[in-house]
């Protein structure tokens, strides 16, 4: 009948519009030149934010990387300074108070000043021809708090003959007015010759 004939006829085109609708909303945006313009604006906008999360992130690791090397010159500083007598450097590398324990095995010195004065110092006074040396120095940096593992040789005339003696040893260094000082300080050894007749005090 013409009236149903009208109505589908009007049914029909609805129909196409709305699929035209749908195709236009199908269309993928990156299309057109807008999507092209979008597309460029958010690959500037993650390069430039690579740029400055590597900008960020580099000055904090050449500072790790510079303390990391400052504590390694205040560990192998210590055995340096000990090897050449020069107990006015080794003042520098220590912090201040008895809070600072030095251990050699199972004896413990109060601070470095009681270190210093009334073990280093005299044993240092006995040693003849003396070599002490650090390797395998391994420094981890956590904020204003540093350790640091390591190997050590020792060697010397002493009073009662040539002792040679190696051993490991822990540091712990805190940073303090901008500088690394030593604050824990424990080393155990044994002796290399044990025939000799020496009874040294191992590191």
């Amino acid at each position: 009948m013409p009236t149903n004939s009208r109505k589908g006829s009007f049914a029909g085109w609805n129909r196409m519009a709305e699929d035209s609708e749908a195709r236009t909303v199908r269309t993928p945006f990156l299309n057109t030149a807008a999507g092209y313009g979008a597309m460029r604006t958010v690959r500037r906008s993650v390069l430039l934010t690579a740029v400055f999360f590597v900008a960020s992130v580099s000055p904090s690791l050449g500072v790790q990387d510079s303390d990391t090397a400052a504590v390694r010159r205040v560990v192998e500083g210590f055995a340096e300074y000990s090897q050449a007598g020069n107990l006015a450097a080794l003042d520098t590398l220590f912090g201040a108070g008895r809070g600072v324990h030095i251990i050699e095995g199972s004896g413990v010195n109060h601070g470095w000043i009681d270190y210093r004065d009334n073990h280093l110092k005299p044993e240092l006074d006995s040693f003849r021809n003396f070599r002490y040396t650090y390797s395998a120095v391994e420094p981890v940096v956590r904020g204003n708090v540093a350790w640091a593992a390591f190997r050590y040789t020792l060697g010397a005339d002493t009073p009662n003959g040539h002792v040679e003696a190696e051993g490991r040893g822990t540091m712990i260094l805190e940073k303090q007015q901008g500088r690394w000082v030593i604050v824990h300080m424990h080393t155990s050894g044994r002796r290399v010759n044990p025939s000799s007749g020496g009874q040294p005090r191992t590191r």
